[in-house]
């Protein structure tokens, strides 16, 4: 006889599952240090590198990167991602998706768009 296993559907959002504070918000800072960290690693940039560009220092960097993002807010987040050349001349949309905070990124633009993020 098959043993049920017991689960809870997924609200989409790992952080609202998990009971994080703000999980919308959450979600899109991890969504746009995930893009940040991509253009870093295809640029082959080095801390020190993306620290100078930024103008910020390289430990705040070593903290993005390792997730530590209570210091940084979603426009300052945005505003990194324009200074590291991924964003230039495109604007925020927004739209609804299952009425949760979600992060896009647009192929035309690379530019990550925020969605239903208030």
């Amino acid at each position: 006889m098959a043993r049920k296993i017991k689960y809870t559907e997924s609200s989409r959002n790992v952080f609202e599952d998990l009971g994080i504070e703000n999980p919308e918000e959450a979600l899109a800072k991890s969504e746009l240090v995930r893009q940040i960290a991509k253009i870093i690693k295809m640029k082959k940039l080095t801390q020190k590198q993306v620290a100078e560009i930024l103008g910020i220092d390289q430990l705040k960097i070593s903290a993005l990167i390792r997730g530590r993002l209570r210091s940084f807010s979603l426009e300052r987040l945005i505003r990194f991602l324009n200074e590291l050349g991924q964003c230039k001349g495109a604007g925020l949309q927004f739209c609804n998706f299952h009425e949760k905070s979600r992060l896009s990124f647009d192929s035309s633009s690379r530019c990550p768009l925020i969605k239903n993020y208030a």
